[in-house]
């Protein structure tokens, strides 16, 4: 398979997802009464799924047949421009119910689902401008179209669904559509020829987009814990996130095998886990600095790096031969794991132990990685 690169337009579309999604973490501890309630954790979940779709969607497009022509990179600022007001006004206006959208008032859901339906035309668009141009047609191309022209009609039907449906029951049903049009691909795909991505670019473009998330919550940890004025804390959570994209790089560039031709779907939905789970901790740990919060932001911590790592180990049915993880293996992060889980939850209530057992926890399970592949990277790779 020939190797393509990711392009800088790819980069720059990535780069508005990860500022959209982490503006959607703001919907987690935003409320006036600083309480995380159901409505927040759904309308949470509801948007990062919907736009995690889209980008799914996108790169099907982008890693199967974009040849980097001005139509792509038009559509690319185009669809951009799109979700980045789409995700900021969503976020800013949920609680409200209503957008200002230059004096005219909409409800804030009715105007996420037409930007949504907009986002999902100009992908359509590609296709149709790739065809055009190139006069190429396959049914694949086809059967991705028709998918999306799916993924549009739950969107309408949806908006008519909820204009019936008391307010507290709306997030139930966006969040049942949207989570059919984020795996319903996976069914599609099932019915083209050649339904295997670009294996390299796929890998390359998960790195990436996980290296800008996780540069978020990087942000967020020395915002929060500046070392001039928390120095041990500061270091602390510095090395507790420093370490957790060791264990990434040490599994998705060293342990997966980046030229194989396999279904990729799995490898995309398991990152999108571990976008979501860099996002719950960002949320955690600035919520945590909160007294009133600490209870919901120490939960949120632990629960992003659970996601986290059982997302990550996810990923090694694309190991390399010789780094397959084995039931030993797996048994050992998984005790290093949960002491440093039980331990934190004993001592939540002191933030520098607390951020310290994590630390000590994500430095363990990276040297548990070199330890069990310290001979293959001697025979294998040149520092």
């Amino acid at each position: 398979m020939k190797v393509k690169k990711v392009s800088n337009y790819e980069l720059f579309f990535d780069l508005v997802f990860v500022l959209a999604t982490s503006q959607l973490v703001g919907i987690l501890h935003s409320t006036p009464e600083h309480i995380v309630n159901l409505q927040g954790i759904l309308a949470f979940f509801v948007a990062t799924i919907s736009v995690w779709s889209v980008w799914l969607m996108e790169n099907s497009y982008l890693n199967r047949y974009s040849r980097r022509d001005t139509n792509d990179i038009y559509t690319i600022i185009a669809a951009a421009l799109v979700i980045g007001n789409m995700v900021t006004l969503f976020t800013a206006n949920w609680r409200l119910g209503i957008v200002n959208f230059n004096g005219i008032a909409i409800p804030v859901y009715i105007y996420y689902n037409l930007l949504m339906i907009v986002v999902l035309g100009i992908i359509i668009l590609q296709y149709l401008l790739h065809i055009r141009k190139y006069q190429q047609c396959t049914n694949d191309m086809v059967i991705q179209i028709k998918g999306i022209f799916i993924a549009i009609l739950i969107v309408i039907v949806s908006m008519v669904i909820i204009s019936f449906t008391p307010v507290e029951y709306i997030n139930y049903i966006y969040l049942f559509s949207y989570l059919a049009f984020l795996i319903y691909p996976t069914f599609m795909t099932k019915k083209m020829k050649y339904r295997y991505m670009n294996f390299p670019h796929l890998v390359e473009r998960m790195q990436l987009i996980t290296i800008l998330t996780v540069g978020e919550l990087v942000i967020a940890v020395i915002k929060t814990y500046p070392l001039a004025e928390h120095f041990l804390l500061s270091v602390s959570t510095f090395v507790m996130v420093g370490f957790l994209f060791v264990s990434y790089v040490s599994q998705t560039v060293i342990g997966i095998e980046h030229h194989q031709e396999r279904a990729g779907g799995p490898l995309v939905y398991l990152h999108i886990g571990i976008l979501i789970a860099i996002n719950i901790m960002t949320a955690g740990v600035e919520m945590y600095y909160d007294g009133q919060l600490l209870e919901m932001g120490s939960s949120m911590v632990l629960v992003g790096i659970t996601l986290f790592y059982v997302c990550l180990f996810g990923t090694s049915r694309y190991n390399k031969e010789g780094l397959q993880m084995t039931k030993q293996v797996a048994m050992s992060y998984f005790v290093v794991y949960l002491i440093g889980a039980i331990l934190a939850v004993l001592f939540k209530n002191n933030t520098l132990l607390f951020f310290g057992i994590l630390a000590i926890q994500s430095v363990s399970m990276t040297q548990v990685a070199i330890h069990f592949r310290k001979e293959w990277i001697q025979e294998n790779i040149q520092f």
